[in-house]
């Protein structure tokens, strides 16, 4: 199974949210019991710009490549693309290279999973911070896995614990114990396309738009 781009980050309008399976069920005495029985997942909604003619073929050649779930695509969201701290001009995003470590690239630090919800950052500009709702996604070999943090901080140049959703699958294809690639820049989510989702937007006078839904595939 092959991972494919998103051809154009060229939207008009992006819903990316987690989709949580839960029951409530209200207990003897006021108490409130919820179930997971599966674990959330994230959920999209793209709607292009309007294309060119160009673009709406490129489009065209990505969906018949993932259109039936032979192929992964990494999808992400647009209005979380860096850190609220550089979403005004995008800077200090370019992080240092660390010894051995192969990337020293644009918003790819380096990560460590200490449990389900925590994760240990590290290898990051000092001063680099990072906040509640700010999107990072781990990278090992191939499989991918977007969180968003619920903590914050700011790297120092010790490394620094925050904590994260959605849970991080257990058994998991990230090693503990071992640092993983974190990435700030468009970090992305290994998705697979909703069947029958595509539809094209056609209105008079106007360039062509298309939308498409998408759900994380569960590593």
């Amino acid at each position: 199974m092959a991972t494919v781009s998103i051809p154009h980050n060229h939207f008009q309008s992006v819903s990316f949210e987690l989709k949580r399976f839960t029951q409530v069920t209200m207990l003897a005495g006021g108490r409130t019991q919820i179930r997971e029985y599966a674990p959330s997942r994230w959920m999209a909604q793209y709607r292009t710009a309007p294309l060119t003619e160009a673009q709406r073929r490129a489009f065209m050649v990505f969906f018949s490549q993932v259109a039936d779930g032979t192929n992964n695509f990494l999808g992400y969201d647009p209005s979380a693309a860096v850190p609220v701290a550089y979403a005004a001009n995008g800077g200090g995003l370019t992080f240092p290279a660390v010894g051995s470590w192969p990337y020293g690239v644009i918003g790819v630090g380096r990560a460590e999973i200490v449990g389900p919800f925590t994760i240990t950052l590290s290898a990051m500009p000092v001063g680099f911070t990072v906040a509640p709702g700010d999107m990072v996604s781990l990278e090992w070999y191939g499989a991918w896995w977007l969180l968003r943090l619920t903590t914050g901080g700011t790297f120092t140049g010790a490394p620094f614990n925050v904590d994260v959703e959605p849970r991080i699958p257990y058994p998991t294809p990230f090693p503990t114990g071992t640092q993983v690639a974190a990435y700030w820049y468009f970090p992305p989510s290994l998705m697979l396309l909703e069947p029958d989702s595509v539809q094209h937007i056609a209105e008079a006078g106007q360039m062509p738009s298309i939308s498409f839904s998408a759900f994380q595939k569960v590593l």
